[in-house]
Protein backbone atom coordinates (compact mmCIF):
# COMPACT_ATOMS: atom_id res chain seq x y z
CA UNK A 1 0.00 0.00 0.00
CA UNK A 2 0.97 2.91 -0.91
CA UNK A 3 2.02 5.76 2.02
CA UNK A 4 -1.20 7.27 3.67
CA UNK A 5 -0.34 11.19 2.60
CA UNK A 6 -0.57 10.32 -1.09
CA UNK A 7 -3.69 7.97 -0.39
CA UNK A 8 -4.86 11.26 2.19
CA UNK A 9 -4.66 13.77 -0.77
CA UNK A 10 -6.49 11.99 -3.39
CA UNK A 11 -9.43 11.24 -0.49
CA UNK A 12 -9.83 14.98 -0.45
CA UNK A 13 -10.13 15.42 -4.03
CA UNK A 14 -12.84 12.31 -4.33
CA UNK A 15 -14.88 14.08 -1.45
CA UNK A 16 -15.66 16.76 -3.38
CA UNK A 17 -16.41 14.44 -6.88
CA UNK A 18 -18.97 12.67 -4.62
CA UNK A 19 -20.66 16.28 -3.07
CA UNK A 20 -21.82 15.65 0.25
CA UNK A 21 -24.58 16.90 2.24
CA UNK A 22 -25.11 20.37 3.40
CA UNK A 23 -25.22 21.35 7.41
CA UNK A 24 -26.26 24.67 9.34
CA UNK A 25 -23.90 27.07 9.70
CA UNK A 26 -23.04 30.10 11.83
CA UNK A 27 -20.56 32.64 11.83
CA UNK A 28 -18.95 34.45 14.36
CA UNK A 29 -16.20 36.86 12.40
CA UNK A 30 -16.79 38.77 9.26
CA UNK A 31 -13.29 38.25 8.07
CA UNK A 32 -13.82 34.23 7.03
CA UNK A 33 -16.94 33.46 5.68
CA UNK A 34 -18.28 29.67 5.61
CA UNK A 35 -21.11 29.19 3.18
CA UNK A 36 -21.52 25.36 3.51
CA UNK A 37 -19.77 22.63 5.62
CA UNK A 38 -19.63 18.98 4.26
CA UNK A 39 -18.35 15.98 6.34
CA UNK A 40 -17.83 12.62 5.29
CA UNK A 41 -17.16 9.27 7.26
CA UNK A 42 -14.29 7.54 5.56
CA UNK A 43 -14.31 3.54 5.08
CA UNK A 44 -10.95 2.52 3.91
CA UNK A 45 -10.16 -1.27 3.15
CA UNK A 46 -6.93 -2.32 2.51
CA UNK A 47 -8.15 -6.22 1.75
CA UNK A 48 -11.47 -7.62 1.41
CA UNK A 49 -10.14 -9.53 4.99
CA UNK A 50 -9.38 -6.82 7.37
CA UNK A 51 -11.49 -4.38 8.65
CA UNK A 52 -11.02 -0.85 7.73
CA UNK A 53 -10.08 1.97 8.97
CA UNK A 54 -12.49 4.70 9.58
CA UNK A 55 -11.47 8.94 9.44
CA UNK A 56 -13.60 11.75 9.14
CA UNK A 57 -13.35 13.90 6.20
CA UNK A 58 -14.61 17.81 7.06
CA UNK A 59 -14.41 20.27 4.49
CA UNK A 60 -16.26 24.16 4.72
CA UNK A 61 -17.00 25.89 1.40
CA UNK A 62 -15.14 29.24 1.96
CA UNK A 63 -16.13 32.62 0.26
CA UNK A 64 -13.81 34.99 1.73
CA UNK A 65 -10.80 34.97 4.15
CA UNK A 66 -9.43 32.08 2.71
CA UNK A 67 -6.00 32.82 2.65
CA UNK A 68 -5.98 33.71 6.15
CA UNK A 69 -7.18 30.14 7.61
CA UNK A 70 -4.79 28.84 9.79
CA UNK A 71 -5.96 26.09 12.38
CA UNK A 72 -9.65 24.28 12.48
CA UNK A 73 -10.38 22.40 15.29
CA UNK A 74 -13.79 19.85 16.13
CA UNK A 75 -14.74 19.62 19.13
CA UNK A 76 -17.44 17.07 20.61
CA UNK A 77 -19.87 19.21 21.95
CA UNK A 78 -21.14 16.75 24.45
CA UNK A 79 -17.95 15.29 26.07
CA UNK A 80 -15.52 17.97 24.71
CA UNK A 81 -13.11 15.72 22.98
CA UNK A 82 -11.37 17.93 20.09
CA UNK A 83 -9.18 17.56 17.27
CA UNK A 84 -6.81 21.03 16.02
CA UNK A 85 -5.09 20.58 12.72
CA UNK A 86 -1.85 23.33 12.08
CA UNK A 87 -2.58 24.20 9.51
CA UNK A 88 -5.53 24.19 8.06
CA UNK A 89 -5.91 22.36 4.34
CA UNK A 90 -7.52 24.43 2.10
CA UNK A 91 -7.67 22.93 -1.36
CA UNK A 92 -9.72 24.26 -4.35
CA UNK A 93 -12.22 22.56 -7.46
CA UNK A 94 -10.93 23.23 -10.86
CA UNK A 95 -14.72 22.73 -11.88
CA UNK A 96 -16.54 25.13 -10.27
CA UNK A 97 -13.63 27.38 -8.83
CA UNK A 98 -14.67 27.63 -4.79
CA UNK A 99 -12.29 26.85 -2.31
CA UNK A 100 -12.88 24.65 0.77
CA UNK A 101 -10.80 24.57 4.05
CA UNK A 102 -11.01 21.45 6.54
CA UNK A 103 -8.96 18.21 7.08
CA UNK A 104 -9.88 14.30 5.57
CA UNK A 105 -8.17 12.58 8.56
CA UNK A 106 -9.81 13.26 11.57
CA UNK A 107 -9.60 10.02 13.36
CA UNK A 108 -10.13 8.41 16.98
CA UNK A 109 -7.74 6.84 18.81
CA UNK A 110 -8.07 3.06 19.84
CA UNK A 111 -11.34 1.32 19.55
CA UNK A 112 -13.30 4.11 20.06
CA UNK A 113 -15.91 6.15 17.56
CA UNK A 114 -17.33 8.93 16.72
CA UNK A 115 -20.37 8.75 18.54
CA UNK A 116 -23.51 10.31 17.44
CA UNK A 117 -23.63 14.05 18.75
CA UNK A 118 -23.47 17.34 17.60
CA UNK A 119 -19.77 18.48 16.28
CA UNK A 120 -18.31 22.06 16.38
CA UNK A 121 -16.25 22.95 13.29
CA UNK A 122 -13.99 26.05 14.80
CA UNK A 123 -11.83 28.13 12.20
CA UNK A 124 -9.36 30.51 13.06
CA UNK A 125 -7.24 32.90 11.00
CA UNK A 126 -3.93 33.99 11.49
CA UNK A 127 -5.33 37.02 13.48
CA UNK A 128 -6.92 34.63 16.30
CA UNK A 129 -10.58 35.33 14.70
CA UNK A 130 -12.80 32.61 14.60
CA UNK A 131 -15.90 31.18 12.46
CA UNK A 132 -17.64 27.96 13.20
CA UNK A 133 -20.57 25.63 12.36
CA UNK A 134 -22.53 22.58 13.95
CA UNK A 135 -22.74 19.29 11.65
CA UNK A 136 -24.07 16.12 13.59
CA UNK A 137 -21.90 12.75 13.49
CA UNK A 138 -23.53 9.29 13.21
CA UNK A 139 -20.74 6.18 12.87
CA UNK A 140 -22.82 3.75 14.31
CA UNK A 141 -25.16 3.80 11.48
CA UNK A 142 -22.72 4.01 9.19
CA UNK A 143 -21.33 0.99 10.86
CA UNK A 144 -24.36 -0.60 10.03
CA UNK A 145 -24.19 -0.20 6.62
CA UNK A 146 -20.18 -0.87 5.98
CA UNK A 147 -20.61 -4.63 6.92
CA UNK A 148 -22.76 -5.21 3.83
CA UNK A 149 -20.77 -2.62 1.71
CA UNK A 150 -18.16 -4.97 -0.03
CA UNK A 151 -21.09 -6.88 -1.95
CA UNK A 152 -22.83 -3.79 -3.38
CA UNK A 153 -23.39 -4.37 -6.57
CA UNK A 154 -23.80 -0.68 -7.71
CA UNK A 155 -20.36 0.47 -6.59
CA UNK A 156 -18.76 3.66 -8.56
CA UNK A 157 -15.00 4.00 -9.91
CA UNK A 158 -12.33 5.93 -8.74
CA UNK A 159 -9.15 5.65 -11.50
CA UNK A 160 -5.89 7.55 -9.92
CA UNK A 161 -2.93 8.28 -12.35
CA UNK A 162 0.60 7.98 -10.82
CA UNK A 163 0.65 11.69 -10.46
CA UNK A 164 -1.88 11.66 -7.97
CA UNK A 165 -4.48 13.43 -10.03
CA UNK A 166 -7.66 11.56 -10.43
CA UNK A 167 -8.49 9.99 -14.34
CA UNK A 168 -12.10 9.04 -13.75
CA UNK A 169 -14.64 8.64 -10.79
CA UNK A 170 -17.98 7.23 -11.90
CA UNK A 171 -20.00 4.37 -12.61
CA UNK A 172 -18.66 1.30 -14.71
CA UNK A 173 -18.16 1.21 -18.27
CA UNK A 174 -16.55 -0.96 -20.66
CA UNK A 175 -13.39 0.90 -20.39
CA UNK A 176 -13.20 -0.43 -16.61
CA UNK A 177 -13.83 -3.92 -17.48
CA UNK A 178 -10.11 -5.44 -17.63
CA UNK A 179 -6.52 -4.31 -16.31
CA UNK A 180 -5.82 -4.33 -20.24
CA UNK A 181 -8.48 -1.73 -20.98
CA UNK A 182 -7.98 0.53 -18.24
CA UNK A 183 -4.37 0.98 -19.20
CA UNK A 184 -5.46 1.64 -22.64
CA UNK A 185 -8.13 4.47 -21.69
CA UNK A 186 -5.95 6.14 -19.23
CA UNK A 187 -1.70 5.31 -20.06
CA UNK A 188 -0.95 7.45 -16.94
CA UNK A 189 -3.08 4.77 -14.86
CA UNK A 190 -1.55 3.72 -11.54
CA UNK A 191 -4.27 1.95 -9.38
CA UNK A 192 -8.04 2.15 -9.23
CA UNK A 193 -10.51 1.55 -6.47
CA UNK A 194 -14.21 0.88 -6.37
CA UNK A 195 -16.36 2.81 -3.72
CA UNK A 196 -19.81 2.95 -2.54
CA UNK A 197 -21.32 5.62 -1.04
CA UNK A 198 -23.86 6.33 1.50
CA UNK A 199 -25.48 9.58 1.06
CA UNK A 200 -28.24 9.27 3.96
CA UNK A 201 -25.14 9.03 6.40
CA UNK A 202 -22.69 10.98 4.74
CA UNK A 203 -20.29 7.85 4.18
CA UNK A 204 -17.78 6.64 1.60
CA UNK A 205 -16.28 2.87 1.71
CA UNK A 206 -13.37 2.76 -0.53
CA UNK A 207 -12.66 -0.96 -1.88
CA UNK A 208 -9.03 -1.75 -1.89
CA UNK A 209 -6.40 -0.85 -4.51
CA UNK A 210 -6.08 -2.40 -7.66
CA UNK A 211 -2.15 -1.15 -9.15
CA UNK A 212 -1.86 -1.80 -12.61
CA UNK A 213 1.40 -2.65 -13.75
CA UNK A 214 3.23 -0.57 -16.24
CA UNK A 215 4.79 -2.73 -19.26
Amino acid sequence: MRGWTQLRKNIVRLCFFAYLLLFSFSCSDVNIKISTVHHQLVYDYSSKNAAPTVKLSIFAEISSGDNRIQTVTLKNTTNGMSWTVDPADVVSSSSSKKKYAGYSSFCIPGSLKFEKAVYQIIYEDKAGKTTDALITINQDDADKYASTALNKTDKQYLVMGKNGKILYTGAYDETLSSNEMIKQAYPDVDYYRQYVLNVDVNAIYLMPAVYIKSE
